[in-house]
């Protein structure tokens, strides 16, 4: 990878990853207010039923058949010129939006049938709640939908700052609306705040495009543009490979609804500390490195391809792994300090700590299978990863059925991780019938120094832990009566500075190149600024 592309790609990064930062923070907070109002109720439980098993499924649709379009998009503006690409966007607009106004119709007017199917619910009021909630949230999908198709014609512009920030801002509006309106409302305000983020969001993204593509889009339908087919020709094993992943959220909220109370919202919760870390660093690259993938497919550059892409995974695998030791090892404390307050009490932490645990191990997972994809399709091959996708919510399945009665809601997690290592794992040996270039030896290097520097890592952090935790609380042999709150951010802050001290030495010790090339690049910059 050139020295420019590099700068490239870690300048789009960290505009994409700022504007991640604060939209994941204001989503969190949002968490964390829900937390408060209602921790682990059977009300949290209908709203995130309603919204992870309806709303957030469809929407999850959009981007996804729209991935492949990006390359197709720029294709045609490459190749044809940019009346044609203008001319295929406003077919895909328009079809996109009628797909998704009839989703909305039939959602509406199908609540009751949908959350009666997908829930297990065992007192009425749950059901009742989720369905209202339904009604109240199902017209978000339409405009995030159109924040989806916004955010691919902007992407083609090489504009990553303002997509980013719809995000942030439609997060944003959320909260507004849960804090003004909770106390009337009650779980009904996150509902209709969720669809006013929505229309905040897609009104930044108009202004975005307006005056530059949307008014020269052609909004109607040209069934015989060879564009369009091609890109329907593309799409088709997408939607088939989303059906099925969707199918495994769906199943994952079914199961936890009959399991005890407040077990959805738990897994919720969980997740969503997990997602936070997955989406500020991996799909902040996985997004700018999606155009330069797709400008690398051709096979004269495929060389460049490959080192584009090692170069990127060990980079991100080297900034998770400590992470998911942090996440893992630190659980209790960093819950404890992030929700506990309000309705949120000990229950509701230990209810959360536990599928964080599977969770945790899988963050570098959930980041590889994100660049992998994305590079799959900039290479037009969608049909590799819908099977194996397929093949691996079977055995996603099969965890949780097989794990169910002793790990409660954390087979869900657990299943999630090991489903999604061996899809990652296929994907990576598929590769190299695409990229031959790609070295085995290398990466075997990397694992056994990355290996070595966790190990030392995790013992770090499981002993300053310890020691940090007998001193910070008055309950523990020797220990001190110091608030709550400063007590459990300095047995985290301690034992996890203390760990990354352990993990960046011996990675040094045994010259882990990934963090070599950083401080290299540090000592540069701080040369550069003096």
């Amino acid at each position: 990878m050139s020295r420019s592309l590099t700068r490239s790609v870690a300048g789009g990064a960290a505009v994409v990853s700022a504007f991640a930062l604060a939209g994941k923070a204001l989503g969190f907070l949002q968490k964390l207010v829900m937390a408060y109002y209602f921790g682990t109720s059977g009300l949290a439980d209908a709203f995130a039923l309603a919204y992870n098993s309806l709303i957030a499924v469809i929407s999850q649709f959009p981007p996804q058949v729209l991935a492949p379009f990006l390359p197709v998009y720029m294709s045609v503006r490459r190749e044809r010129g940019e009346v044609a690409a203008r001319q295929l966007a406003g077919t895909v607009c328009a079809l996109l939006v009628l797909v998704l106004s009839a989703a909305v119709v039939v959602g509406f007017l199908m609540a009751r049938p949908l959350v009666e199917g997908l829930s297990q619910f065992p007192v009425a009021e749950t059901r009742a709640a989720a369905i209202r909630l339904t009604r109240i949230m199902i017209p978000s999908v339409l405009f995030l939908g159109l924040i989806a198709f916004g955010t691919v014609l902007l992407h083609a512009e090489k504009r990553f700052s303002r997509p980013a920030f719809a995000e942030t801002l439609s997060k944003g509006g959320s909260i507004v609306v849960l804090l003004l309106l909770g106390h009337w409302m009650g779980i009904d305000a996150l509902g209709l705040g969720v669809l006013i983020g929505t229309v905040l969001g897609f009104a930044v993204i108009a202004a975005g495009l307006r005056g530059r593509i949307v008014l020269s889009l052609a909004f109607r339908l040209i069934w015989r543009d060879p564009d369009l087919r091609r890109w329907v020709g593309l799409t088709g094993p997408i939607l088939l490979g989303v059906l099925i992943a969707q199918i495994r959220t769906i199943l994952d909220n079914r199961f936890a609804s009959g399991m005890a109370s407040g077990s959805v919202a738990a897994l919720q919760y969980a997740r969503g500390l997990n997602d936070t870390l997955v989406l500020l660093v991996p799909s902040a690259v996985g997004v700018v490195l999606y155009p330069v993938f797709s400008e690398m497919a051709e096979p004269a550059k495929r060389a460049m391809l490959s080192d584009t892409l090692l170069r990127s995974l060990r980079a991100m695998i080297v900034l998770l792994l400590p992470l998911s030791v942090i996440l893992i090892a630190l659980r209790q404390p960093i819950i404890q300090l992030l929700f506990q307050r309000g309705r949120f009490r000990a229950d509701s932490v230990a209810l959360t700590a536990w599928p964080l645990v599977f969770y945790g191990a899988g963050l570098p997972v959930f980041a590889v299978e994100i660049l992998l994809m994305r590079l799959y399709y900039a290479l037009k091959n969608t049909w590799v990863p819908t099977l194996v996708g397929a093949a691996c919510v079977a055995l996603h399945v099969g965890i949780i059925l097989l794990t169910r009665d002793a790990l409660q809601h954390g087979s869900m997690a657990l299943a999630a991780t090991l489903s999604k290592g061996v899809k990652v794992a296929i994907l990576w040996i598929g590769l190299r019938a695409f990229l031959p270039s790609l070295q085995g030896r290398r990466t075997c290097r990397f694992a056994v120094q990355t290996a070595l520097a966790l190990a030392a890592m995790a013992a770090a952090v499981w002993l300053v832990s310890n020691l940090l935790h007998r001193l910070a609380w008055p309950g523990a042999v020797g220990g001190m009566a110091i608030p709550r709150a400063l007590g459990l951010a300095l047995e985290i802050a301690g034992a996890s500075s203390v760990g990354l001290a352990a993990y960046l030495l011996v990675a040094w010790l045994v010259r882990l190149e990934e963090l070599t090339l950083a401080a290299g690049w540090l000592m540069r910059r701080g040369k550069e600024k003096r």
